[in-house]
């Protein structure tokens, strides 16, 4: 992130399920002692369009209180610029983890609906369309 202070971390900092405290404690686990920028079994989003160029079609479902958010807006954007054919959706006003809570919540409707299509859509084969289109739900 570019300024940190403005991104999803700062605005969902203390969201619920996930706020960025837990989020540090899960990194904590790993225990890499030198972490590489370049180590991409702990952050995907620092690939490079090379390196993600050929990826089969990927579907995210984005939740709009996460602190990961932004992360994963920009690694869905990079995929699609690479020419990886995306569906990509943001559930605004959800956090990490909603589903879990199953009918309580009326958005987990829609984000089962949203991934039902979405792996019908990438099982077939979808072509990149190189345009960055990101559905509110």
């Amino acid at each position: 992130m570019k300024d940190p202070s403005i991104s999803s971390y700062k605005e969902n900092e203390n969201a619920p399920i996930l706020p960025m405290k837990v989020c540090k404690f899960f990194s904590g686990l790993l225990k890499v002692e030198n972490p590489q920028v370049d180590d991409l079994k702990l952050n995907p989003g620092n690939a490079t369009p090379d390196q993600v160029k050929g990826l089969p079609p990927t579907v995210f479902g984005i939740t709009g209180l996460d602190p990961l958010r932004d992360e994963g807006l920009l690694y869905a954007q990079m995929l699609t610029e690479a020419g990886v054919p995306t569906d990509i959706s943001v559930f605004k006003g959800v956090p990490h983890g909603f589903r879990r809570h199953g009918s309580k919540l009326s958005a987990s409707a829609r984000w089962d609906k949203v991934m039902e299509e979405g792996i019908k859509w990438a099982i077939a084969k979808p072509t990149p369309t190189y345009k960055f289109d990101v559905k509110a739900e």
